[in-house]
């Protein structure tokens, strides 16, 4: 596994305790929306990482890695997505996850750092190939 994998696990990481959250909070649509939200990013998110993993084992063309790098850019803005839909929960999810909450904040913020240090590697890996 690679950082760009790692990245993207902890951003689903992030979005199962965010989908807790949801399930623990009385009725209330806004939360439940957020919840099938979260679901369609999760098999999203599953979609890209299984596509990663292919795109890392094969040769480094500069096609592969400006992939691998446009792949890495959606992590990081999903994750970034999540961290906000977390701030959304542990305001008006449970008080009783606000920890859980906190903590998919931080996951989804580390996700979105460490995609863009993947996408420094890969930038100077495609510029010595030019």
């Amino acid at each position: 596994m690679n950082g760009g994998s790692i990245s993207i696990i902890t951003t689903l990481h992030s979005i199962s305790l965010l989908k807790n959250i949801c399930l623990e909070t009385e009725e209330n649509k806004y939360v439940i929306k957020i919840g099938k939200d979260l679901k369609e990013i999760e098999k999203k998110l599953n979609n890209i990482l299984k596509n990663y993993n292919k795109d890392t084992k094969l040769k480094k063309t500069k096609e592969i890695i400006k992939r691998l790098i446009e792949t890495l850019l959606v992590v990081r803005k999903t994750s970034q997505e999540v961290e906000k839909i977390g701030f959304r929960l542990s305001k008006i999810g449970n008080k009783s996850y606000l920890h859980d909450a906190k903590t998919a904040i931080h996951l989804s913020h580390a996700s979105s750092k460490s995609a863009l240090e993947s996408i420094k590697v890969f930038k100077s890996q495609l510029l010595k190939l030019k």
